[in-house]
């Protein structure tokens, strides 16, 4: 009998996510997908129609694939075990795609993760650009030498502010060792851009608490005066601004129950009322709506609809191609919502947070790359 595993991965696929079945269910109409792929399928379209062929499905309730969820499963242990029986690499560690058993060799530019040569042809990746992997460590290695430098720069304002106050001291992050694994944070925040109400952690990933903004709503507060700061609004914006290129950035949200996380325009007001070009997602009161706000045009309010609300947020920048995205990193990197927009301005990542009595602070995550430091003889 021939090997389940050697059957192309396509017969053991969910045709909604494109990944190997999970539960799967059959409809009269003989096509099987997830059960959780089919249920949302249905919420969204509001009808019980076939995915594929657009077939009503009438029966209650769904029918499981047993035979097919048996086949799934041995096709993914048949995998395993000949992943099991291959080499490892030098540094200990297999560096294998979990879902085809091959090595990691290229880089998916549009899910930022490493991939193997059969994720290239797959349907979860379709039109989306690669890079060797060994080529894409390189790029991120000297993103980490370019973010140096605006560092260094803050360092002599930092300086400068706290000869001013002692409790805006402090606020300098430490590049400690450049050997080995090196853990960098694509955004740092600027505690000059930060409302007067926040306390900044040591390490600028985080506003902290805003005790003003919560408690009395007053406006004032213990970081210095200037013309960069916001005085009304809880917002604080990254160190540094975008206006080519492609960047991207996590956001721990936790289980802080009213955020922002978005960018800017460089001309966006900050004192007063908020006005100005801005483009972000929201959750308040349980409540997830994206907006994008340009004065002058029409502005879109939109109501986003999650099963669960995300713990984290990946923003995805890509300022030549126009775009702004918004996934989930723990539920696959799935899809919130992405913007479309012709990017004329700078552009600074910020956050907007108040949370509630029960204080969850949001902060930058930090991402890690591979640095090697070569001696040359």
């Amino acid at each position: 009998m021939a090997s389940v595993s050697s059957l192309p991965e396509k017969d053991f696929s969910c045709p909604v996510c494109h990944d190997i079945f999970k539960d799967p269910v059959i409809l009269s109409c003989s096509h099987s997908f997830c059960t959780a792929c089919l249920q949302q399928w249905w919420r969204e379209k509001r009808i019980k129609e076939c995915p594929v062929c657009k077939d009503i499905h009438l029966t209650e309730p769904l029918s499981r694939n047993l035979a097919l969820k048996n086949l799934c499963e041995a096709f993914v242990q048949e995998r395993h075990q000949r992943a099991s029986k291959r080499p490892r690499s030098s540094s200990g560690s297999e560096d294998l795609c979990s879902l085809h058993a091959e090595r990691l060799k290229l880089f998916c530019l549009g899910c930022q993760q490493p991939v193997c040569v059969v994720c290239l042809h797959s349907e979860k990746h379709a039109n989306h650009s690669f890079r060797p992997v060994d080529e894409a460590a390189l790029e991120h290695k000297e993103e980490v030498q370019k973010s140096l430098k605006p560092l260094l720069e803050k360092l002599g304002v930092f300086n400068k502010v706290r000869q001013k106050s002692a409790l805006a001291a402090g606020h300098v992050r430490v590049w400690d060792k450049m050997m080995g694994i090196v853990s960098y944070t694509p955004v740092i925040l600027d505690p000059n851009t930060a409302y007067r109400g926040y306390t900044l952690s040591d390490d600028l990933t985080s506003p902290g608490d805003h005790w003003l903004y919560r408690t009395s709503g007053s406006h004032t507060g213990h970081l210095p005066v200037n013309t960069e700061r916001f005085n009304q609004m809880p917002i604080v914006l990254g160190s540094e601004g975008f206006d080519s290129g492609t960047h991207s950035w996590d956001v721990e949200v936790g289980e802080s129950t009213d955020w922002e996380v978005g960018v800017l325009a460089e001309s966006y007001q900050r004192k007063g009322d908020r006005k100005g070009n801005h483009w972000r997602i929201r959750l308040e009161d349980g409540i997830c709506t994206a907006e994008s706000v340009v004065p002058g045009s029409l502005t879109v309010i939109e109501l986003l609809p999650l099963e669960t609300e995300p713990q984290r947020i990946r923003v995805q920048l890509d300022c030549d191609g126009g775009t702004l995205s918004f996934s989930d990193p723990d539920a696959a990197n799935a899809h919130i919502h992405t913007f479309t927009h012709t990017f004329t301005e700078t552009l600074f990542p910020y956050i907007f947070s108040i949370g509630n009595s029960d204080f969850v602070p949001v902060r930058i995550l930090p991402g890690k790359i591979s640095v090697t430091v070569e001696q040359c003889s």
